[in-house]
């Protein structure tokens, strides 16, 4: 086991641990001696605690706590693997609470909000971010803890070669997320049919393959919003999304604010080095999100428009004063936002007259996006789409759409679980 020591503060020490250990090395019965947390980077490894068996993935969470005992197997993967991992200080842990369910869980799955905070400490550790390790260490620590006791992976009895199929599986997505993969092809490698890949994979990795793909672009997408200067746009397309709204989307979700806000915070930092180099000045519960809160109602704009080309160039010139310029463009329409976030979206449209416009309202869960519904057809509006998931947006997009009185088309969504 190789050991790097990255930092160490008053709240918690990093540490980057690179172990070389394969199929031939015997596995031994170890103990933890502080409470930890630690991100799976690369390779894969068994992780056995509390009587339970994780399969330890890119963007899996380890989490350690003083004399629980562990056993870490290397049968199914011989590339060796590598952690990034924050071992707490007493006076860290009185702070985010010492809650048993929670420290006890031994692992949480790769999970959307855990890649992006993942990466964003990826980055500091590789001096590519103004984030202080220490800040990027605090919200990955206070979000494990918030998320730990609801996750349940890991209890299952699986058979070692199925285990074996399934992480060489996550490791072909990871490596292949940035192309236009088909995830059945994924299955046929492992030698499973599609309805046993699929029961597996979530089992042994605690999300579905399709969310294991989407959160492997995240990771891509913080780490490239962290590091560099390069057009939102230009990254959405190059890890893999095929639709600019939608990663917007997808990445606000998981994040909780839009690339452009994780770029300002990711490239600026979290505030002043002053006052990030005290322990008091820090929240009771450190939490990432909150550094920087967007509420807005709106989700998105839409207009359908009859000549696209001229459409364009009226809301491209009226709005570079505005700091907006075009994002995406097609036959089909175009988007136009500040730093390639799109929010006017203009859709061509042949009809003869009355196109209406497209409003989208964010709604709070999904009994808002019924209510919506349900209250709009009684207000004299005219069904034109009930409640209901779209995953062919999204795989939570949640919405419902009625025509107004004026012929508009105007939607509700909620894209939370």
């Amino acid at each position: 086991m190789l050991l790097t020591s990255l930092c160490n503060t008053s709240n918690l020490a990093a540490n980057l641990y690179r172990c070389t250990a394969g199929p031939e090395d015997r596995p031994f019965v170890e103990a933890h001696e502080s409470y930890s947390v630690a991100f799976v980077r690369r390779g894969s490894f068994g992780y056995l605690n509390r009587g339970r068996h994780f399969d330890m993935v890119p963007g899996s969470i380890l989490i350690g706590r003083p004399g629980d005992e562990y056993t870490c197997t290397h049968d199914h993967h011989d590339g060796g693997d590598e952690c990034l991992c924050f071992k707490l200080k007493p006076e860290l842990v009185e702070t985010l609470g010492d809650d048993a369910e929670s420290w006890q869980r031994g692992a949480v799955a790769p999970r959307a909000e855990l890649m992006v905070l993942g990466a964003l400490a990826e980055a500091a550790a590789a001096g590519d971010s103004n984030v202080a390790l220490e800040e990027a260490g605090l919200a990955l620590v206070a979000k494990v803890v918030s998320l730990a006791a609801g996750d349940r992976h890991g209890l299952g009895k699986i058979r070692a070669r199925d285990r074996r199929r399934i992480v060489a599986a996550a490791h072909w997505i990871e490596e292949h997320a940035q192309e236009e993969i088909d995830l059945a092809a994924a299955g046929r490698e492992t030698g499973l049919s599609a309805f046993h890949f699929l029961r597996l994979f979530a089992k042994v990795v605690g999300v579905t393959p399709h969310q294991y793909l989407i959160r492997a672009r995240l990771r891509q997408a913080a780490r490239l919003l962290a590091e560099d200067d390069q057009p939102i746009t230009d990254i959405a397309f190059e890890i893999g999304f095929g639709d600019l709204s939608n990663f917007v989307r997808t990445f606000h979700r998981a994040a909780g604010m839009s690339p452009r806000a994780f770029r300002r915070l990711a490239q600026s930092g979290m505030g002043p080095k002053s006052a990030r180099s005290s322990k008091k000045d820090w929240p009771a519960r450190p939490s990432f999100p909150t550094s920087i809160k967007e509420v807005t109602m709106f989700d998105h704009l839409g207009l359908h428009v009859r000549d696209v080309a001229a459409s364009v160039a009226f809301y491209k010139a009226v709005m570079a004063p505005l700091g907006a310029k075009v994002c995406s463009q097609d036959e089909s329409g175009a988007g136009l936002g500040p730093d390639g976030n799109a929010v006017l979206w203009l859709y061509a449209h042949k009809g003869a007259k009355g196109p209406g416009t497209h409003v989208a309202f964010t709604a709070p869960d999904r009994k808002a996006v019924e209510k919506f519904h349900a209250a709009g057809l009684k207000a004299g509006g005219v069904d034109n789409g009930p409640a209901g998931l779209r995953a062919d947006y999204s795989p939570t997009y949640f919405a419902a759409f009625l025509t107004d009185p004026d012929g508009n088309n105007v939607e509700a969504v909620y894209m939370g679980k």
